[in-house]
């Protein structure tokens, strides 16, 4: 993605590793749309496996766009699957009242010495 963007598999120009920019992908004489346009052939290029392994089999022009802006948006981070970051969404199965419950009794206990469960 930050090839596509800025020419550079780094995202910098200060970064540049040798051979870089590759031509097809040189911001002084490509257009955005024509460096996606190459990075989603160089990936429809990769052996099926590897691109499985990579998660990149279904990689389009459209994808690269959304992930610059998640980029943009939110750094590395916007980048990650969101299938592994999601919220939690807490114990479903728990009815409100019940939750409720066990937050009173955790802030009544807060502050009290260790109890246990035996009767006085």
């Amino acid at each position: 993605m930050l090839e596509t963007e800025t020419g550079y598999r780094s995202g910098s120009v200060f970064w540049a590793e040798e051979g870089e920019p590759r031509p097809q992908f040189d911001p002084a004489r490509t257009t955005l749309t024509q460096r996606r346009e190459a990075k989603v052939a160089e990936l429809a290029a990769l052996a099926s496996e590897d691109a499985k392994f990579l998660g990149l089999r279904q990689v389009g022009e459209r994808t690269l766009r959304r992930m610059a802006a998640a980029f943009a948006e939110d750094g590395l981070v916007g980048l990650a699957d969101g299938r592994w970051t999601r919220e939690l969404s807490g114990h479903p199965s728990i009815i409100p009242e019940f939750a409720e419950a066990i937050r009173a009794v955790h802030a009544e206990s807060l502050h009290r010495s260790r109890q246990s469960g035996q009767p006085r």
